[in-house]
């Protein structure tokens, strides 16, 4: 029961989630003192916790941090998931490490194309006034800023003398929605979830998004082995 509301597959859905997030994840493995059965795991925060290897590289023990104290595990106690560990490395691999500057640029992007969308609906205007006593000036741009946020009506001479405007067009770049696109995709291609799956694959075939979607199936099947097989060699 996790702590205390969990299921077996939440338990198991939320460390997946938290070894693509952290490379690692943890839970406590609570066994009856008497019989030994698995009574629960609870998921631990895995920013707490340590892994300390031996000198033949194995697991020695697990300490979790905690205001300073440390609590030690022995391996057995720990359920302990890494997500594409490599090597001998200690620790697993987070999605995050090879997504951090793809991620910056979606937000980067995003802001660009949000700023565009405002620009369209609510274009830039050129005020030229003709006038350069700053006391006329700020009271003009009072009241044209206000209506405009308003949304009200606007009352000026019509003496071109006095005023003139020019509203600044925003033209989009077919390359901006390409560079999003891009993104985008590199994104789904970092972690192993094609298009076709949440529904976004766009313009592919049907003959293409069998054959991406029998490729996902792959990489599906071999997460599904992992767990099973880590649930019951832990």
């Amino acid at each position: 029961s996790g702590w205390g509301k969990d299921t077996f597959d939440e338990i198991i859905f939320n460390m997946e989630i938290i070894k693509r997030v952290g490379g690692d994840a943890y839970a406590e493995i609570i066994r009856d003192e008497k019989t030994g059965i698995l009574i629960n795991l609870k998921p631990l925060n895995p920013g707490n916790m340590k892994i300390i290897i031996g000198k033949n590289g194995l697991i020695k023990r697990y300490e979790q941090v905690i205001g300073g104290k440390i609590i030690k595990f022995e391996p057995e106690y720990i359920f302990h998931l890494s997500h594409n560990r490599l090597a001998d490395q200690i620790h697993g691999i987070s999605d995050i490490k090879g997504m951090e500057k793809l991620l910056e640029a979606e937000e980067e992007n995003f802001g660009d194309m949000k700023l565009l969308m405002q620009r369209m609906a609510r274009p830039l205007i050129m005020f030229k006034i003709k006038t350069d006593i700053q006391s006329e000036i700020d009271a003009f741009v009072k009241k044209m800023d206000e209506a405009t946020a308003k949304g009200r009506n606007i009352y000026i001479p019509d003496d071109e003398n006095t005023i003139s405007y020019e509203v600044v067009q925003v033209n989009v770049s077919q390359l901006i929605m390409e560079w999003r696109n891009d993104i985008r995709n590199k994104f789904y291609r970092t972690i192993g979830l094609p298009q076709v799956v949440p529904g976004a694959g766009g313009q592919s075939t049907e003959s293409e998004s069998k054959v991406i979607y029998f490729a996902f199936e792959q990489i599906v099947e071999r997460e599904q082995r992992y767990l099973e097989k880590q649930i019951w060699q832990q």
